[in-house]
C-alpha cells in the first residue's frame, strides 16, 4: 500500500464511526490543551520577566560593593559577614567609569536615617517603613516609571524622592499620577540630627533631645511594578546631607584654659565684696561641634556601573573585582536562580499535562481494540486479497496517530485561544497598573509542531497493541467471524 492509501483509508475508517472517534480525539484535546495552554504562560512569563530585566537596564548592571565575602544579592539586600572590606569612594568610581564599555556609574547611598515613611492629603496615611536610596541621576540610569519623572542632578531636585510602586499598592492608591506633586514626610530615629538641621541648646530636656523629626520631600515620580521595584530614590547629594550628623563634642583644651581663667577673675572680684557668686554667673565653656560624616569616613553602600553589552558584563565585573579588590555581583547569578526554578516549574506544568494524555491514550487503545474487533471480517478479506500483516499493522497504527495528530491539532487552536483572553485580562491589568501591555501568551512554531508531534507519537505508541492484535488474526478465522 502507498503511504496516501493510508491516509484515506485511515480518514475513512475515522469517519466510519465519527462519534467515537470525535470522543476519543475530544480526550487528546483536553491533554494537548493542557500542555499547550500551560506551557504559553510558562514561557510568556519567562519572557516578560527577562524583558522586563533588559528593559530596567539590570542585565547590563554590575553591582559593586566593598566586600567580595558578603552575602548580598543582585539588589543590594543581604547580611555583610565581613569588616575587611575595600572603602568605596569616588576615586573608585571615577576609575570604573573610565573603563571600556562601562557608560555610567552611580554611588549608592543609603538615607538609613528614616524609619517611616507618610504620604499626606491621600485619605490612608497609615505610615509604612521606608528603604531611600541616594542616587547619582543620569539618563543611563533612569527608572522605569509608572507616573511623574525622573531625578536630575541640580540643587533643584534636593527634597524630591521617586517613589517605589510598592508603596502605592500598599496604601490602596488606584492611579499613581494621584501622588505626583504630593508630600511625603519622613520620621527618623531618635535622636537623629544631620547638618541641616539647628543644634538644641546643651541644657535642653532630655525629652527634646530623644524627640523625632520630620522630614518632608516633595513626590515626583513612581516607579513602575517589576523586578527590583522595593527602593524610593532621592540625589546623592541630598542622602549624603542626611548621613552627616552634627552634636556636640567636648571643649577644646584652649576653650577649657580659657573658662578657667575669667571663672579666676570673677572669684578674685567678686570675693573682695564678700557677697556669694550665683551658678549663672559662672563662665562655662563652650562645646566644639563635631560632625560625623558617614560616607566621607565608610564610603559608598554600593556602587552601580551600567555595561553597553550585555555579553560583556561577566568579564568587566570580573576585571573590577580583580582591579579594586572588591565584589561584583551580576543579575546572572539571579538569573540561573528564576531560570532554574521556571525550569521546575515548566516540567510540573508539562507533567499536569502529560497525566491528561496518557488517560488520552488508554482511550485510543481502547477506541482501536473495539475497531479491530468490528472490523475483524473486513482484516480476513485483507489478508484474503493479499495484504501482509506489515500492511495491517500500519494501517491501524496510522489510524490511531490520526486520532492523536487531530486531537493535538485542535488542542493547538483551543490552548492558544485561552492564553488569549489571559492576555487581555493580564493587559488589562498592567494598564491598571501605569505599565506597556505585553503579549504574554505567544505561541512559537516550534511549541506547536512538539504538541502535535507528541500526540501523534502516543497515538501511534497507543494503536500498537491494537494494529499488532489485528495483524496476528487468522484471514479463514476472520472470513468465519460475523
Amino acid at each position: 500500500m502507498r503511504f496516501s492509501d493510508f491516509i484515506f483509508v485511515g480518514l475513512k475508517n475515522l469517519w466510519r464511526r465519527r462519534l467515537r472517534s470525535f470522543l476519543t480525539i475530544v480526550a487528546v484535546l483536553i491533554g494537548s490543551t493542557a500542555v499547550v495552554a500551560l506551557l504559553i504562560l510558562a514561557f510568556g512569563a519567562k519572557s516578560v520577566f527577562i524583558g522586563q530585566l533588559e528593559a530596567t537596564g539590570m542585565l547590563n548592571r554590575i553591582t559593586i560593593i566593598g566586600d567580595k565575602d558578603a552575602d548580598i544579592n543582585f539588589f543590594g539586600g543581604g547580611e555583610v559577614e565581613s569588616e575587611d572590606a575595600t572603602k568605596l569612594t569616588d576615586h573608585i568610581v571615577d576609575n570604573i567609569k573610565l573603563m571600556d564599555n562601562v557608560i555610567a556609574v552611580t554611588p549608592i547611598v543609603g538615607a538609613h536615617s528614616f524609619q517611616s515613611l507618610q504620604i499626606k492629603g491621600i485619605g490612608n496615611e497609615k505610615k509604612l517603613r521606608p528603604n531611600i536610596s541616594g542616587i547619582r541621576p543620569d539618563p543611563e540610569f533612569d527608572l522605569t516609571l509608572s507616573a511623574g519623572r525622573n531625578l536630575m542632578d541640580n540643587e533643584e531636585d534636593k527634597g524630591k524622592v521617586v517613589l517605589a510602586n510598592r508603596y502605592i499598592e500598599a496604601l490602596d492608591i488606584d492611579n499613581p499620577e494621584d501622588v505626583i506633586g504630593k508630600t511625603v514626610t519622613f520620621g527618623t530615629w531618635e535622636g537623629y540630627r544631620n547638618i541641616d538641621m539647628p543644634l538644641l541648646p546643651q541644657d535642653a530636656p532630655e525629652e527634646e533631645w530623644k524627640k523625632v523629626q520630620e522630614i518632608e520631600a516633595t513626590i515626583i515620580g513612581v516607579t513602575a511594578s517589576g523586578p527590583g521595584d522595593g527602593d524610593s530614590y532621592i540625589t546623592e547629594a541630598w542622602a549624603k546631607r542626611l548621613r552627616t550628623q552634627h552634636y556636640y563634642g567636648p571643649s577644646t583644651d584652649e576653650e577649657m584654659a580659657r573658662v578657667e581663667k575669667l571663672n579666676t577673675q570673677l572669684g578674685e572680684e567678686v570675693g573682695r565684696t564678700g557677697r556669694e557668686i550665683r551658678d549663672d554667673e559662672w563662665y562655662r565653656p563652650e562645646p566644639t561641634i563635631e560632625i560625623n560624616d558617614e560616607i566621607k569616613e565608610n564610603g559608598f553602600d554600593m556602587i552601580y556601573a551600567q555595561i553597553d553589552n550585555a555579553q560583556l558584563v561577566e568579564g568587566i565585573a570580573a576585571s573590577i573585582e580583580e582591579e579594586f579588590d572588591v565584589g561584583a555581583i551580576t543579575a546572572k547569578e539571579f538569573l540561573d536562580q528564576f531560570l532554574s526554578i521556571f525550569t521546575v516549574i515548566t516540567i510540573v506544568l508539562t507533567a499536569i499535562g502529560g497525566i491528561a494524555l496518557l488517560v488520552a491514550a488508554v482511550g485510543i487503545i481502547n477506541t482501536m481494540v473495539m475497531s479491530v474487533m468490528e472490523r475483524t471480517k473486513e482484516i480476513g478479506i485483507m489478508k484474503a486479497v493479499g495484504a501482509s500483516k506489515r500492511n495491517i499493522r500500519l494501517m491501524f497504527t496510522f489510524e490511531a496517530g490520526l486520532l492523536g495528530f487531530w486531537g493535538g491539532v485542535a488542542g493547538i487552536g483551543l490552548g492558544y485561544g485561552l492564553t488569549l483572553i489571559a492576555n487581555y485580562f493580564v493587559n488589562q491589568a498592567l494598564s491598571g497598573d501605569g505599565l506597556a501591555a505585553q503579549n504574554v501568551a505567544q505561541l512559537e512554531w516550534w511549541l506547536a509542531l512538539s504538541v502535535v508531534g507528541f500526540t501523534t507519537i502516543i497515538g501511534m505508541i497507543a494503536g500498537l497493541y491494537p494494529a499488532s492484535r489485528a495483524a496476528k488474526l487468522d484471514p479463514v478465522d476472520a472470513l468465519r467471524r460475523e
